[in-house]
């Protein structure tokens, strides 16, 4: 592991996380050497995500590897934050360490963006590791990115609509401050991209605005239709039981759904 470089090194254990292939020895090594000073201090916004995202895929838990990973991301965060990564997430962190990295551009790497920050966030969900001040810098260098002047760079920044679903889900599952101000800044974004969203995708926004009592009727009413099409195209059914029961709580949470659908989902998720 020692010898891989920073990209490497994350692409090693994530392809072994992805697969589904289980291998301690491995995941042992690259948690070694990823606390390793000289080793963490190089990471990037990506191998931050990209390792968190693997440990938390293949079920291993590693506290002092969370610890040291979100340790790290919060100073990321803040030099983004500085720098105003969130305007182009692409080549925009600069750091002194990275001059001569193969994959920077006058010695800037990419920032964080909602499709890193979504691993990242999904990780500490899934191992419920809480950061307070990880979560607060997410929130405002998300928000920052949302609500910007230029839509167009606000886009980019999202690169794929169900990346924000992901992103709400993470942080209502985390932590049960009050949402609101990250809600609302990922509302004209949800409603714009609605009609890209997946069943899967649907699923996560409508749970989250239920568990963070988000109830911007634009956003609910966009969801409500959104699900109301994917019901008639047959999508349900490549649900499985627990993503059933997921969606029904949610619906009652928020009063949607119609009765056919709703009446459907009872039967399958019973």
């Amino acid at each position: 592991a020692s010898e891989l470089d920073r990209c490497g090194l994350t692409m090693f254990c994530w392809n072994y996380a992805y697969i589904g292939t289980q291998n301690d020895e491995v995941f042992e090594r690259v948690a070694e050497d990823t606390l390793r000073s000289e080793r963490m201090a190089e990471m990037a916004p990506r191998d931050v995500s990209g390792v968190a995202w693997a440990y938390a895929k293949a079920g291993i838990d590693n506290e002092p590897l969370f610890q040291g990973l979100i340790a790290h991301a919060i100073g990321l965060l803040k030099d983004g934050l500085a720098q105003n990564c969130h305007h182009r997430a692409q080549k925009s962190l600069a750091r002194d360490i990275y001059i001569g990295d193969h994959s920077a551009v006058d010695g800037a790497v990419d920032a964080f963006d909602t499709v890193s920050l979504s691993d990242l966030l999904w990780a500490c969900a899934e191992k419920q590791f809480l950061e307070p001040e990880f979560l607060a810098l997410c929130k405002e260098y998300l928000i920052k990115a949302l609500t910007q002047p230029s839509w167009w760079q606000a886009e980019r920044f999202c690169r794929y609509p169900g990346t924000l679903s992901r992103i709400l889900m993470a942080i209502a599952r985390l932590s049960a401050d009050d949402h609101t101000d990250l809600f609302q800044a990922a509302a004209p974004h949800l409603v714009r991209s609605i009609d890209e969203f997946t069943i899967r995708d649907i699923i996560p926004l409508i749970v989250a605005h239920a568990i963070a009592g988000a109830h911007d009727p634009w956003v609910l009413a966009s969801l409500d239709a959104r699900l109301e099409a994917l019901y008639h195209e047959g999508r349900l059914a490549y649900l499985d039981s627990q993503e059933m029961r997921q969606l029904k709580w949610g619906l009652e949470q928020l009063g949607l759904g119609s009765a056919e659908l709703k009446g459907d989902l009872h039967f399958s998720a019973s």
